[in-house]
């Protein structure tokens, strides 16, 4: 199953669990694409972001039923998230945090 989403400027291509990013992608989108195909609810998938100059601050959150999905076992899949997002932030040339809230 393929799906691509986020128009002209970022095109994340999905297949199976398998992410390809093509073009430039913003990191919120990236982080609000990767969440929406975790969860159960996408419809209540809220991915806020705070820019301070090369500092980023993405705000994930999700509904409660939802939120063991997007941290994972030992919170695996959100240092996945994490590392995912900071590979993109460093083709930015910008250092980000993504918080996860309740």
């Amino acid at each position: 199953k393929r799906r691509s989403a986020y128009g002209d400027r970022c095109q994340i291509v999905q297949a199976g669990w398998d992410f390809q990013v093509i073009g430039g992608c913003a990191m919120k989108e990236l982080v609000e694409v990767i969440a929406k195909s975790l969860v159960t609810c996408p419809d209540q998938v809220v991915v806020t972001e705070t820019v301070n100059g090369n500092n980023v601050v993405i705000t994930l959150q999700v509904a409660p039923d939802d939120m063991g999905k997007v941290i994972g076992k030992q919170g695996r899949i959100a240092k996945a998230i994490r590392t995912v997002v900071k590979v993109a932030a460093v083709k930015e040339d910008k250092k980000v945090v993504v918080d996860i809230l309740q």
